[in-house]
């Protein structure tokens, strides 16, 4: 099983920090965008991009967590094998 203190990737706060920190390193391109409505947009491309991310490392991990499980079982099968074979 993974430790809880190990985490695969990056949490939605910090993939929407360095998307932000992009979009304001490039702060050119946003100076002509007044309109409410496309910042807003672009809000929630950054939120959407970071959430879907976030679920996407989520899902890894589980998965890592089942490739662990079933190497774990597999070691103690071939434990339970040559313990046997010695008997």
């Amino acid at each position: 099983m993974i430790s809880p203190t190990f985490r695969v990737g990056l949490s939605e706060k910090e993939v929407s920090k360095i998307i932000r920190k992009h979009l304001n390193q490039n702060a050119d391109l946003l100076i002509g965008i007044d309109d409410p409505e496309m910042t807003q947009l672009l809000d929630v491309l950054v939120e959407g991009v970071s959430k879907a991310i976030q679920e996407n490392n989520e899902e890894i991990e589980e998965q890592l967590e089942d490739v662990i499980k079933e190497v774990e079982e597999i070691k103690e099968g071939s434990r339970l094998n040559s313990f046997q074979r010695r008997w």
